[in-house]
């Protein structure tokens, strides 16, 4: 990040295993600067953004993790990865199940039949 927190770049372990070997140096010589992903490239998501859309945007765009930038899309605040999206979508799988197993035997929200 810049020292105003706004994300310049990210290095991922793609980038050091096709960039590096392109650069016919070894890692210890090689510079972040010089193989991270920047902008325009980067493919980035907002704290406003659903967790479906990230994974739809990780998905599309053959990544394991998305950098979390805060509502104004200028400040880093976190990085989300596939396994993150993966777990919250169980979650709410599993909340929709109990749900309406819960409906089918007649307990709702509105009232409980023992």
């Amino acid at each position: 990040t810049s020292s105003n927190g706004a994300i310049t770049g990210v290095v991922s372990e793609r980038d050091i295993v096709k960039k590096v070997a392109v650069l016919d140096r070894s890692v210890q010589e090689v510079r972040v600067k010089e193989i991270m992903t920047t902008a325009p490239n980067l493919i980035t998501a907002t704290t406003d953004d659903s967790v479906r859309e990230c994974l739809h945007k990780m998905t599309e765009s053959d990544i394991r993790h998305l950098p979390i930038l805060d509502e104004t899309g200028t400040r880093a605040v976190g990085m989300l990865s596939i396994k993150d999206c993966v777990q919250a979508l169980l979650e709410e799988q599993d909340m929709t199940i109990e749900m309406l197993q819960n409906l089918s035997v007649g307990k709702t929200g509105f009232f409980v039949v023992d």
